[in-house]
């Protein structure tokens, strides 16, 4: 996409930076000790598919939960 539209391939960043910065505040907002394994998961995703190998496919797998982490960062508790 960067190469046919670089517009939209902006746009599509800048939409990811967004869920993802979301994807951060949610997990500190439900953190809790008896979760770490489930945060190491997710936590090895995000750096080696988002960080290291930033390709969409290798992240789906985590993106459902990525999404509700997302979703906690507008929830007030």
């Amino acid at each position: 996409i960067k190469k046919k539209s670089p517009t939209t391939g902006k746009i599509i960043l800048q939409l990811h930076a967004l869920f993802l910065a979301l994807f951060v505040v949610g997990i500190f907002k439900t953190f809790d000790k008896k979760y770490i394994p489930i945060y190491l998961v997710l936590s090895y995703f995000f750096v080696l598919h988002t960080v290291l190998e930033p390709k969409p496919r290798y992240r789906l797998p985590i993106e459902p939960f990525m999404v509700m982490f997302a979703v906690k960062a507008f929830k007030n508790e």
